[in-house]
């Protein structure tokens, strides 16, 4: 009887720390998010390495397929700036920043290669934002952000 309650706490304790060892990464998934779009938004080059850019798609714009375009290191390293600088732009043209977004989580992990971190607009409670974080074994990166507007009930 004692051997079995010995076994019952540990694997109850084992189940606790898997769990919270799970949380602790899921979290991180949404701190990476929060980290990329951070550097993005203030125009920080050194947010390259953390995007996957063959596969990169913001929005509605195939980013990855442009990149994939430019065949000399020099060209993409050019075009890496130029989209960050274009992007950091966007944002402070409509006078957005970080905290535009709020309520972030993690939404999707359905796929364990690929997490999909949500937040809301702080602006406009209809809408959502998606940001896509591909794992590959211990690597992160950031492949793309989508924006949703929630449909509104019909009266």
């Amino acid at each position: 009887m004692r051997n079995f309650k010995n076994a019952l706490i540990i694997g109850v304790v084992s189940l606790i720390s898997v769990g919270l060892y799970g949380c602790g990464i899921l979290q991180n998934d949404v701190s990476f998010a929060r980290t990329v779009m951070s550097l993005l938004i203030k125009d920080r080059y050194v947010v390259r390495p953390m995007i996957d850019w063959p596969n990169l798609r913001m929005l509605d714009q195939n980013v990855g397929e442009e990149y994939s375009q430019f065949k000399s290191e020099s060209e993409r390293a050019d075009y890496e700036r130029a989209f960050i600088s274009n992007f950091a732009k966007g944002f402070k043209a409509q006078k957005a920043s970080l905290n535009d977004f709020c309520r972030w989580r993690v939404h999707d992990t359905s796929n364990p290669k690929l997490i999909v971190v949500a937040a809301d607009s702080a602006r406009n409670k209809d809408v959502i934002c998606y940001f896509y974080i591909k794992h590959t074994g211990l690597n992160k990166k950031f492949v793309g952000m989508e924006i949703y507007v929630k449909a509104q009930a019909q009266e």
